[in-house]
């Protein structure tokens, strides 16, 4: 499992609000309130965002492991 893979792991596990110190950087104070006062909905928007994000990276890679191998590379 790669790190992109654990990260979403834990989200899915729904983490409590002060794990998510160890996971998420906010620049500014007011950016973690108002993440945490939507929580459940901002860690939802979050998974779906990273489970795309890593389904778009294995087409990629098949993409180009397809390109290579057409190519006799």
């Amino acid at each position: 499992m790669n790190r992109l893979e654990e990260t979403l792991f834990f989200w899915r596990g729904h983490p409590q609000a002060e794990e998510l110190k160890d996971h998420i950087g906010f620049i500014f104070t007011s950016s973690e309130t108002d993440f945490i006062e939507a929580l459940e909905e901002n860690m939802d928007q979050l998974i779906r965002l990273m489970q795309e994000f890593v389904d778009w990276i294995e087409i990629e890679i098949k993409g180009l492991t397809l390109w290579d191998e057409c190519s006799g590379s």
